[in-house]
């Protein structure tokens, strides 16, 4: 079951989980920023994405529209992403 984030833009339950236990707030702004990322991503081919923020990124199954999970940037040292064909650098 997805739980509606944005027009046509969905995080799963287990991203939804984990925004929460990191303390990562989407406004309504930023998931305009993030829906738009996704979209043009999509529009070069992409399938599973990284969406790469100032303080988070957000793994997105593009075909699905799903954000399968969300890091913040203090979780991310010495992590390595797998199984991503593209990225998405974006200002926020």
């Amino acid at each position: 079951m997805e739980i509606k984030a944005v027009e046509g833009l969905n995080f799963s339950k287990h991203a939804a989980k984990r925004s929460i236990e990191r303390g990562i707030t989407t406004d309504g702004q930023f998931k305009n920023v993030l829906e738009h990322a996704v979209d043009e991503a999509r529009k070069k081919g992409a399938k599973d994405l990284a969406v790469i923020g100032s303080q988070a990124v957000f793994v997105v199954n593009v075909p699905n529209n799903v954000v399968v999970t969300v890091m913040s940037r203090e979780d991310m040292k010495d992590r390595i992403f797998t199984n991503i064909d593209s990225a998405v650098l974006i200002p926020k």
